[in-house]
């Protein structure tokens, strides 16, 4: 079976290659500063040649930035990770040989249920989430492979169909060639003769000779490790600082936040006492505060029309909701009691912009 796991220099390689490949996009990206860039401003072109030399080294000065800002991070956290990754292929490697093949197996061709021999077992990557593995068992009876999932599902090979009958009726030759495998099909239906060729020649990378130097300068040079440095010291201060999204995204909260009418409990009464007594709810009384960590405040109201229980409720509830909605109180929902036309509940009001 595959092992995932492997050496760390095999981790430290790919993390040092993404981090070149990241490093020289950064470093290639050159805006061009042309004469247009000041076609507007009344320049001479003394000062035209001014404005594109300090406009260059700025451009530098941000794509050094961006180039060995990124390095210094990736340098900071590129233990951290790799242990990660090889924690992972560890505990996975873990898992995967603790998958023993099923039981109460039997051959696709014979149907032997003996004589089985297990001559593979491979992670299968299918649609499933939960990680399978394929065992492959060989007939000792009649020569034949059949594979087999580990929660006993048998695996089916798709057919090989003829490109002009569509008919799985074939015989075939096999012929290897170095890396490459070359089948030949022969249809016993209409006699169509093809071709396929499966290809395992490993893919070589290109040599890239400028890689090794590249690698040095943004892995392990020392300006790497001082920007490295200085990026752990002045970390948490740039962290605290809150970025434009952030600071966009607060200033939104607080313009909902000033939209919100602050009400005092004597406007509260003020507030809700004619608008009940309109719709029938008379007598709005409010009892004694609770000045929890949040106020509450009783209340008790008549309904002098002839509803029941359910309606009285209910219409209390969206009256109540609605005049108070757009301020700093609530209606305590669970709280609203109904006994023979009297109702009783609690209004919660809300302080602090957190709880608002």
């Amino acid at each position: 079976m595959y092992i995932h796991l492997k050496d760390r220099t095999y981790y430290e390689d790919h993390y040092d290659k993404w981090t070149v490949d990241r490093c020289r996009n950064f470093a290639s990206h050159k805006p061009e500063i042309t004469d247009e860039d000041f076609a507007k401003e009344k320049l001479t072109p003394e000062q035209v040649k001014a404005m594109k030399e300090i406009k260059g080294n700025w451009f530098g000065i941000v794509q050094e930035m961006a180039t060995f800002g990124y390095a210094a991070e990736r340098y900071n956290n590129k233990n951290s990770y790799i242990d990660k990754q090889m924690r992972e292929d560890r505990e996975k490697d873990e898992r995967l040989a603790k998958i023993q093949p099923p039981d109460h197996i039997r051959c696709r061709e014979c149907l032997a249920t003996t004589g089985l021999k297990l001559i593979s077992a491979d992670e299968w990557h299918g649609d499933s989430k939960t990680e399978q593995v394929l065992f492959m068992f060989k007939c000792s009876h009649c020569d034949t492979n059949t594979g087999y999932f580990d929660n006993g599902k048998q695996y089916y090979v798709e057919p090989t169909l003829c490109p002009e009958c569509r008919r799985d009726e074939h015989t075939f030759t096999k012929k290897n060639v170095k890396h490459k495998i070359a089948i030949t099909y022969t249809c016993s239906y209409c006699s169509h003769v093809w071709d396929e060729v499966l290809d395992f020649t490993p893919k070589k990378e290109e040599y890239d000779p400028n890689y090794l130097e590249d690698r040095k300068l943004y892995c392990y040079s020392d300006k790497v490790r001082k920007w490295a440095a200085d990026m752990i010291r002045t970390g948490p201060l740039l962290k605290n600082f809150p970025s434009a999204e952030v600071r966009e995204e607060r200033a939104k909260t607080k313009q909902a936040l000033d939209t919100i009418q602050k009400l005092t409990i004597s406007q509260v009464s003020k507030l809700l006492t004619p608008k009940l007594a309109k719709q029938g709810y008379a007598d709005f009384q409010l009892g004694k505060p609770d000045m929890g960590k949040q106020v509450t405040v009783p209340f008790t109201v008549m309904d002098s029309k002839d509803r029941g229980q359910d309606e009285s409720h209910h219409t209390l509830y969206k009256l109540i909701t609605k005049l108070l909605d757009g301020s700093n109180w609530r209606l305590v929902r669970s709280s609203l009691n109904y006994r023979l036309g009297y109702l009783s509940g609690k209004l919660k009001a809300y302080e602090t912009d957190a709880d608002l």
